[in-house]
């Protein structure tokens, strides 16, 4: 992540039956993509902190679309932002992009890299919209590196059979497309995933014991398996899903916890056990030194009597969603008799 040098490249399986190279590929990106929506929310203003709706909603101006949480998360209420991305959960996350706001969400995916054709869509919050890897990393890349977005480079040079230099690479360019701020923010709670949340395999399954930060990603119908690890020196991406989209698992055992995350595991098991390589690459985020991330609060939060009441009166209607059609207080007090 610091210079952009690419240390390793798998793009199929063989190259003479599938001449395609699927780091290239576009496809549905699942729930790799929330990392960069809570950072386009926090360049706006909101805090690891700040809790975020977890009711069920129906948003009637997007066809009385009504997404859900992955686990089925019956539990209402509001949760902290930390633990929405920690544990990948959709609703919250939904109410997230309607407070980040279109411009702010724009401007953080293009200077992440990443394609703005379906930012209108709050859809594209959950993954609704197509990404390759050779896109992806170098976006994790940037909170890997405090900020800084660095232009992959495949070659830094080229000698002859006697080592004469025949070619070398120029610094590869980069810019700053978040705060360094904002990438210790959803540094910290992408480890709060690995930790406790979607990613926690790594811990638990392959016994790791480096500060890694990780996201997982599934997307509909179990085509498109996710898993992206980074630490201050290295960012590994995965993806596994076939060819054709049509070809998909048809139970949870197509997720990226259980196809992707399996891969980043084993790689990073290796490092870990070499020496050199751990010295070389399970690298803590020194730079988050500079900054205090506060993740320091409960997971959940019930909205008291008083609350309710203020928000019933003060909080706008959103004109595209609505939860099971309360009519608020003001409805409930002035309602003609019949």
């Amino acid at each position: 992540p610091s210079n952009g040098a690419v240390r390793a490249w798998v793009g199929g399986n063989d190259h003479r039956y599938l001449p395609y190279d699927l780091v290239d590929a576009h496809r549905s990106v699942a729930s790799t993509i929330k990392p960069i929506v809570y950072a386009a929310a926090i360049e706006r203003g909101l805090e690891p902190c700040d809790y975020l709706d977890n009711s069920k909603k129906t948003y009637g101006a997007y066809d009385d679309w009504a997404p859900d949480n992955f686990d089925r998360d019956t539990i209402e209420g509001e949760v902290a932002m930390w633990y929405a991305l920690a544990r990948s959960l959709n609703r919250p996350t939904v109410d997230l992009y309607f407070r980040t706001g279109l411009d702010t969400l724009r401007r953080t995916m293009k200077g992440l890299g990443l394609s703005t054709k379906d930012v209108d869509k709050p859809a594209m919050a959950l993954g609704a919209t197509e990404v390759s890897l050779r896109e992806l990393v170098p976006a994790y890349g940037t909170f890997a590196t405090g900020g800084q977005r660095m232009t992959p480079q495949l070659i830094t040079r080229i000698t002859d059979a006697q080592g004469t230099l025949l070619y070398k690479a120029k610094q590869p360019r980069s810019t700053r497309p978040i705060q360094e701020s904002t990438a210790a923010d959803v540094t910290a709670m992408l480890q709060r995933a690995v930790s406790e949340g979607t990613g926690v395999a790594l811990r638990s399954r392959y016994g790791l014991t480096g500060p890694y930060a990780a996201k997982t990603g599934t997307s509909q119908d179990y085509s498109d398996a996710w898993f992206v690890a980074y630490t201050s020196k290295l960012v590994i991406g995965t993806w596994v899903g076939a060819f054709d989209p049509e070809v998909h698992f048809v139970s949870a055992n197509g997720t990226g916890g259980q196809l992707a995350l399996p891969i980043v595991g084993r790689v990073l098991k290796g490092i870990e056990t070499d020496a050199a390589l751990r010295k070389k690459y399970v690298v803590d985020f020194g730079w988050m030194t500079n900054h205090d991330v506060d993740l320091d609060c409960d997971p959940r939060h019930e909205r008291g009597a008083l609350e309710r009441f203020i928000e019933d009166i003060f909080k706008p209607a959103q004109p595209d969603s609505s939860r099971n059609k309360r009519p608020n207080i003001f409805d409930r007090i002035f309602k003609k008799k019949p």
